[in-house]
């Protein structure tokens, strides 16, 4: 094939001279001298300190794979120690048990120092170990050749509750003779608690009539080879039931039984007696329960449950005090509304019934016998009585007969009276039919629980009560003219301190708060109209606690003949630190029109 194109023109020498000066020409129009190349010779200083990098880059490198051998670094450290833990994982509460700590060295390089320490739960209790610990439950074991083992003996008891989890643990450190550094070897052990050594039994009545007499027996007791030590018994009785003895009787206003040692095979018996009150129906549980005393903490072990069916055949009544039979709190000054309703439940005639209402404190008593309303019912110290003297129908209630006893009793304010009293009806039946005997049945007791005796005033003036000016401005106030006033806020408390005491109140648009006041106890806060009074706590040791603040008026022609507004009403809140019942009193709103002001009595309409 012919190769028709043109012929490539040829490079003269003047073409390659032009360029090369045009890529190698100096700013001055000289080029550089190509005939010979020449290289820069590099300083030795410079040759030695490149030299000195890279022989620290290598010994740094050989340093730390060094570190890294000889520690924990390349070489990873292998399981040399094995551990594990031998003993019962189910557990009886006050059994004695015994754990085995077993370790092997596995590897084949010796241990230059071994020590384990062990984790025992609270409530597990050391007996004995072998061997004994150097320190608390610490074991130093000291060297250990390869293939060799050991093993720790733990003898304890279990005081826990049932049922409980509880986790052993044994720490092993070690430090293998080839290296420095220590090692770590954990085994956890979960054991349950499901049971106890203790037996306990409960024996009661099936059924029973509210006001007989019944008794429940605890029999508590167990077959361990040793005493057990530290028990605590506890009887769990329903509100209907009225305790007349315990044997062993309670001590110290205790309501259990406190044992310090119970023999093996060789239970203790412990005796509850009492009766139902006359609200007790249907089922009642009655329970106990027994446990373990560790560093005064109860440790629950066992219970037990028996149930006593009510049963009618009685006269049947019930207390009911301002529209409850519960305990209940009352404000100072109030009354007390009660009722006594009864009906003869019994197939046959009750003869000679009587009503007792007794109120028992333990100082003198808060309430105002002098307007005291009994009806029918007769005072007999701090009790009333019904009978067939006061109300005829008592003298004989046939089957089904019903009435309703009613009685009004006013609290005393008077100082030194008791805080609460307890208020308890008990039925006497002189016989019921031919064969049934005399019997008393009690209600379940009442607490009536009084709360502070707490009083709030609020009041604005002009004047104080000496008739000495504290607002300023014309009076009567006057359309254009600014007339301040002081309103003046008291708290008075008896018997139980209070917290969180706050007092609150709005002012209108049209009155200023002049940023002036002052308290006895607490701050005075104000913030988008509206004033607040904090006391965190008032003590009955401060009987009267005060405070006051300035606000302003500029009547408007369209305020003329007319009383201004100074405060919405005022409200005190506070809680009763005995009865934690929350107090609420309130005061009337203010106007210009200081009624309680004598010097500016008249003065509080606005004039031109």
């Amino acid at each position: 094939m012919i190769d028709k194109r043109p012929p490539k023109p040829k490079t003269s020498a003047r073409d390659v001279r032009t360029d090369l000066r045009a890529i190698y020409e100096r700013a001055d129009g000289s080029i550089p001298d190509m005939s010979k190349l020449s290289s820069r010779k590099k300083s030795g200083l410079h040759r030695f300190l490149v030299r000195g990098i890279l022989l620290l880059l290598v010994l740094s490198a050989v340093a730390w794979t060094g570190f890294f051998f000889f520690s924990k670094g390349f070489i990873q450290k292998q399981d040399q120690l094995s551990v594990k833990i031998d003993g019962p994982q189910e557990v009886k509460a006050g059994d004695a048990v015994t754990y085995t700590i077993r370790y092997e060295n596995t590897g084949d390089v010796p241990m230059a120092t071994l020590e384990l320490a062990a984790s025992l739960p609270p409530d597990f209790h050391l007996t004995t170990s072998t061997p004994e610990a150097n320190d608390k439950n610490v074991w130093t074991i000291g060297s250990l050749t390869p293939k060799s083992d050991g093993m720790i003996t733990i003898n304890g008891t279990f005081l826990a509750e049932v049922p409980s989890t509880e986790k052993l643990q044994a720490l092993f450190t070690y430090k293998p003779a080839n290296f420095n550094s220590s090692f770590q070897t954990i085994q956890t052990l979960d054991v349950n608690v499901n049971d106890s050594v203790l037996q306990m039994t409960l024996n009661g009545p099936d059924h029973a009539l509210p006001g007989d007499q019944v008794q429940y027996v605890i029999s508590v007791g167990h077959a361990q080879k040793d005493p057990v030590q530290n028990l605590r018994v506890i009887p769990v009785l329903p509100q209907n039931f009225t305790v007349s003895g315990t044997d062993p009787a309670f001590e110290n206003g205790q309501s259990y039984w406190n044992l310090a040692s119970l023999d093996p095979n060789q239970p203790k018996t412990f005796t509850v007696k009492g009766s139902y009150t006359a609200s007790a129906t249907g089922d009642q549980s009655v329970g106990a329960n027994v446990g373990f005393v560790s560093d005064n903490v109860y440790l629950k072990q066992k219970d037990a449950n028996v149930t006593t069916s009510m049963q009618g055949g009685s006269i049947a009544f019930h207390l009911i005090v301002n529209g409850s039979n519960t305990d209940q709190t009352i404000d100072p000054g109030k009354s007390l509304h009660g009722s006594i309703d009864f009906t003869n439940q019994a197939k046959d005639t009750a003869q000679d019934v009587s009503f007792t209402l007794a109120l028992d404190s333990t100082g003198k008593l808060p309430i105002d016998w002098a307007h005291a309303d009994l009806h029918s019912g007769k005072q007999n110290g701090n009790q009333i009585v019904w009978d067939k003297s006061s109300l005829s129908s008592l003298k004989q209630l046939k089957p089904n007969d019903s009435g309703i006893l009613d009685f009004t009793l006013p609290l005393s304010t008077g100082s030194n009276t008791s805080d609460h009293f307890t208020m308890t009806l008990t039925s006497h039946i002189g016989s019921l039919g031919e064969t049934g005997g005399a019997k008393s049945i009690s209600s379940t007791p009442i607490l009536i629980s009084i709360n502070a005796q707490t009083g709030f005033t609020s009041e604005a003036r002009y004047f104080t009560t000496e008739g000495t000016p504290v607002g300023t401005g014309p009076l009567p106030p006057t359309v254009g003219k600014t007339t301040t006033y002081r309103v003046y806020w008291n708290i008075t408390n008896a018997l139980h301190d209070l917290s969180g005491v706050a007092v609150t109140t709005a002012i209108p648009a049209n009155v200023l708060w002049t940023n002036k006041s002052s308290t006895d106890i607490g701050t005075i806060t104000y913030k988008k109209d509206i004033i607040t009074w904090i006391i965190p706590k008032l003590p009955t040791s401060i009987p009267q606690a005060g405070a006051w603040f300035e606000v302003s008026v500029k009547p408007a022609a369209s305020d003329v003949d007319t009383s201004m507004p100074l405060t919405t009403s005022s409200t005190m809140n506070a809680k009763d630190a005995s009865t934690s019942q929350t107090i609420t009193k309130t005061a009337d709103a203010l106007t210009t029109n200081l009624s309680t002001d004598e010097f500016a009595s008249g003065k509080g309409t606005v004039k031109k």
